[in-house]
């Protein structure tokens, strides 16, 4: 059985205009929080649905992504993810 965990990791909206071009984007900043859990590939899913969660930003400028990542990936940067 492939195993899950679900990572919490945060954002920065790095949307800018310059000279009549608008680029939109989002860079992760180095923050994240892993819950110490293993679980399946399916469980995980279920966890980061977006009807899952309600969401409460005060900041436009920073969000949080819960998202899936395998266990094999722990500590990666740039791993894929199944």
């Amino acid at each position: 059985m492939k195993e899950f965990v679900l990572v919490i990791s945060m954002w920065a909206n790095t949307t800018y205009y310059l000279e009549g071009e608008y680029n939109e984007g989002w860079e992760y900043i180095g923050n994240q929080i892993i819950l110490e859990k293993r679980m399946t590939q399916r469980e995980c899913k279920a966890m980061v649905a977006k009807d899952a969660w309600t969401k409460h930003y005060k900041n436009e400028f920073y969000a949080m992504l819960p998202q899936c990542y395998h266990i094999k990936c722990a500590g990666k940067e740039d791993c894929k993810n199944d």
